[in-house]
């Protein structure tokens, strides 16, 4: 798919997930896996900004990051879950040269 000069596919981790009582697509952590059409591969670890405050609680309760002082973030912060808004972030990211090394998969 794709919007745009490049063609890319997206691999969206919450896809192959069982729908749960209480899923809120604005409230998630997931991965995602972006394919150019050269080969190229890159892998995210993608946070809703409402999972910040889950993320948060859940640290709080077992303990870590000092008890949720802080947190490690992931590579990129979105509004929700949903495959073709997350299609247009992926076309803003290739059409800005957002794409980030670190992110590549080699």
């Amino acid at each position: 798919m794709g919007i745009g000069r490049e063609k890319f596919d997206l691999w969206l981790e919450f896809e192959h997930w069982l729908p749960q009582p209480g899923d809120d697509p604005e409230a998630e952590i997931f991965n995602m896996q972006i394919t150019l059409q050269d080969g190229c591969k890159y892998a995210l670890n993608v946070w809703t900004y409402k999972a910040i405050d889950r993320a948060v609680n859940e640290c709080v309760e077992s303990g870590e990051c000092l008890n949720g002082s802080y947190l490690e973030p992931p590579d990129l912060f979105v509004h929700r879950m949903d495959r073709s808004f997350l299609e247009q972030i992926v076309s803003d990211l290739i059409a800005r040269d957002g794409l980030k090394k670190e992110w590549q998969v080699v």
